[in-house]
């Protein structure tokens, strides 16, 4: 899908959440879910499951947009995460098919993935709050830091660095 320059589908986000799942919840895997979910650690409420698949096409057009080609790509993937994530259209693994689509975001535009790190995870539910609340910076600078770390990585195991 990294190579591919057709735009990401509603059917690509599906694939990748059910990689995600195989042979942990293959009932569930790749498919919307029909019940109210609750986030843990989180007052945020997602949108009732009727409105997923409408708000999914939305998301998806908007990735494909005019709007979002403007953007920096990587604040577009920073962005396509946390619609994703604020969706939240899976009973579960919602944040790694968020972090997958935002790396595929990345690396179809030649930036290296953005790895949230272990101990960067309070800093990145932090920064999802914000985002939740209307405040993107927070989370766009956290994801922007991390894909600099990243280059930094593979510049230093290619000898440039």
């Amino acid at each position: 899908m990294a190579k591919k320059k057709e735009p990401i589908t509603e059917h690509n986000i599906r694939q990748i959440h059910a990689l995600i799942l195989r042979t942990i919840d293959d009932e569930n895997a790749g498919r919307y879910r029909s019940v109210r979910v609750r986030i843990a650690g989180t007052t945020y409420i997602p949108p009732e499951a009727v409105f997923v698949p409408s708000l999914m096409q939305e998301m998806v057009t908007w990735l494909d947009s005019p709007e979002a080609e403007e953007l920096h790509p990587v604040e577009r993937a920073a962005m396509a995460h946390f619609r994703l994530a604020h969706i939240h259209p899976f009973v579960d693994g919602n944040g790694r098919t968020a972090r997958l689509l935002m790396n595929l975001v990345l690396m179809r535009e030649g930036y290296p993935p953005a790895v949230i790190r272990l101990e960067r995870r309070p800093q990145y539910y932090k920064a999802l709050k914000l985002a939740d609340g209307g405040e993107m910076t927070p989370f766009v600078t956290l994801v922007a830091e991390e894909v600099e770390r990243s280059l930094e990585v593979w510049l230093e195991m290619a000898g440039v660095k």
